[in-house]
């Protein structure tokens, strides 16, 4: 079973040594600028080639954060914790557990495998009883994380698919 570790005044959690989801505090949004900067990033999370500007950036950082647990995901790099993408466990309907990986240099290195494992424990904790995420088709990479812990597909949108894990 994955242990939840809590460190630091509860505003993150060590999922390994050289891993941590912490919440960032709004002055740190700009940080994920960058991500949302890159039109391939954008493509893969939003649907779109339009990148956001910083204050756009902000608006949706301020509402994941109002409408769950919204984290940095941060590795350890030479002694500093390094920014590289974002992760939420959304409450309310859906449940929704979006996940971007937003430095392309941590690309298809496990990170995203790890955030996942650590959020479905983290709901299981919560005493969710599903998670739910809308993936566009296209979206291989993210089709197939989110279904190899089991995820299925339940229902057609305009450009994907959502597909569910029941807790």
């Amino acid at each position: 079973m994955f242990i939840l570790k809590k460190t630091i005044g509860d505003n993150m959690y060590r999922i390994e040594s050289n891993l941590r989801l912490r919440w960032p505090l709004l002055e740190e949004y700009f940080h994920g600028q960058k991500w949302y900067e890159d039109e391939e990033i954008q493509y893969l999370v939003n649907g779109t080639k339009k990148t956001y500007s910083l204050s756009e950036v902000v608006r949706m950082f301020d509402w994941l954060n109002k409408n769950g647990e919204f984290f940095f995901i941060e590795v350890l790099e030479d002694e500093d914790w390094i920014p590289i993408g974002d992760a939420t466990l959304l409450y309310g309907q859906n449940n929704d557990v979006p996940i971007t990986i937003g430095d392309k240099n941590y690309h298809s290195k496990g990170i995203g495998k790890k955030v996942l494992n650590f959020l479905i424990e983290k709901a299981k904790d919560q005493g969710f009883d599903q998670l739910i995420v809308e993936i566009y088709d296209y979206n291989e990479v993210s089709k197939k994380l989110y279904q190899s812990f089991g995820f299925e597909s339940f229902e057609k949108t305009d450009d994907g698919h959502k597909y569910r894990l029941r807790l």
